[in-house]
């Protein structure tokens, strides 16, 4: 089982509030983990010698979650995974935990596949340091 922690900030869902912290528990499908990411610039001069400079060392993770229901009648639904995600497109920071607790912020909007009336999403963020 795996724990989003977030702040609703937009597309608030019924019956939750602007500014608190909800919590996602879901079931993973895919669990793409922490595979580093080196942020750096190459520079090459005429003679071949490379010079690199290198900023960070992102480390990014990719999960594809489980199967929800569309019709609002689980939990989650639909709407709390909007929220989260709606919340969080701007850089702001989440909390992950699939065995420890990691602050982490989003790389990329969420593709949702749908199979009937189940969903699931994948999404990659990346684990601030």
């Amino acid at each position: 089982m795996a724990t989003f922690t977030y702040t609703a900030k937009r597309s608030i869902k019924s019956g939750h509030t602007l500014d608190v912290d909800y919590v996602i528990d879901i079931e993973l499908m895919s669990l793409d983990g922490e595979m580093p990411k080196p942020e750096k610039k190459e520079s090459r001069s005429l003679g071949g010698n490379t010079v690199t400079v290198l900023h960070r060392i992102d480390t990014e993770i990719s999960v594809t979650t489980d199967y929800i229901e569309s019709d609002g009648s689980g939990t989650p639904d639909t709407d709390d995974f909007s929220e989260f995600f709606n919340s969080v497109a701007g850089g702001e920071q989440f909390t992950f935990n699939n065995g420890s607790d990691q602050t982490c912020e989003m790389v990329s909007m969420p593709t949702r596949t749908r199979t009937g009336i189940k969903f699931n999403y994948s999404f990659s963020f990346r684990v601030i340091e």
